[in-house]
């Protein structure tokens, strides 16, 4: 009986040690840790989304600005809680149809999941803190509180004037596949776009769609940048996007100018009110981080 024990004891002995040990937080914020995967995949976040810059980057800064980060963010929510902030389970569902349209359909957004490492349930988690940290920032400074003395004073000493962006308006002839869109471009110089685009949609061939005013730069670089140097009555493509081949005929254009106060109007509040908020929130941030526990392990 004795043996048999001392034999249960040494296994389980046995197991512990090759138990694997508990992965250290990469920081800890008053007494809540952020956790070395959620650090990897906000580093990997943004190393995607600057690919084409690094080999210039400094890696070592870029990670610790990512840390200082993601330790705001946990300040931010201590503050969002402390006000009894909330968000509703509409408010996430409708961010995350949002962000959905962003891609061409389920699949590419399940891809997109796995490749971040994150189950939707993770997302959306990410989705009610982000909604949390930007209701807190809103409370600091009431929009109301605005004067339209500072919003003048704004429009006076703004050292780059405010202006109106380039925008156009188009039309635009969509297919799938890039042998169908090569015969149409073919078919509109020479039989003009109007007359093409018109028999085509008649017979069900393709997709037509009119635009109000757009700004060129709403698009993919290579379709903003074709459409914004094209003139009036110009095609631009065969051109690829998202859901298939795209050509697009520029009906009308506008240049960048100046805009005056009353135009600008609303713009100079939300930008008014942007930096009163960012200093609000610096200042914030700081007083907290002087009353609480912060544990680096990066």
């Amino acid at each position: 009986m004795k043996r048999a024990m001392i034999l249960a004891l040494m296994i389980v002995a046995v197991f512990a040690g090759c138990a694997k040990p508990k992965e250290k937080p990469v920081a800890v914020v008053n007494g809540k840790a952020i956790s070395k995967a959620e650090f990897e995949g906000r580093l990997n976040e943004q190393l995607a989304r600057h690919s084409d810059q690094k080999e210039g980057m400094d890696e070592a800064k870029l990670r610790e600005a990512i840390l200082n980060q993601l330790i705001n963010e946990k300040l931010l929510l201590e503050g969002a809680a402390e006000k009894a902030i909330e968000v509703t389970d509409a408010e996430v569902d409708e961010q995350l149809t949002r962000i959905k349209k962003n891609y061409p359909d389920d699949a590419a957004y399940q891809a997109q999941l796995t490749e971040r490492g994150m189950t939707e349930a993770d997302f959306r988690t990410r989705i009610r803190e982000q909604l949390l940290i930007s209701k807190f920032k809103a409370s600091l400074v009431d929009a109301e509180s605005i004067t339209e003395d500072e919003m003048k004073g704004f429009y006076k000493d703004a050292p780059v004037p405010l202006m109106t962006p380039a925008r156009v308006k188009m039309r635009m002839v969509q297919v799938g596949n890039e042998e169908e869109i090569k015969a149409i471009a073919a078919e509109i110089k020479k039989d003009g776009f109007d007359k093409v685009s018109k028999r085509l949609e008649s017979e069900g061939k393709v997709v037509i769609s009119k635009s109000d005013w757009v700004q060129p730069d709403t698009f993919s670089k290579a379709t903003g940048d074709a459409v914004g140097e094209a003139k009036v009555g110009d095609m631009v493509g065969p051109l690829q996007g998202m859901g298939g081949w795209y050509i697009i005929m520029v009906d009308d254009k506008e240049d960048p100018r100046v805009e005056s106060y009353d135009e600008a109007k609303d713009k100079i509040k939300s930008l008014v009110l942007m930096q009163k908020r960012q200093g609000q929130e610096h200042m914030w941030i700081e007083k907290k981080k002087g009353v609480s526990t912060i544990t680096k392990n990066l």
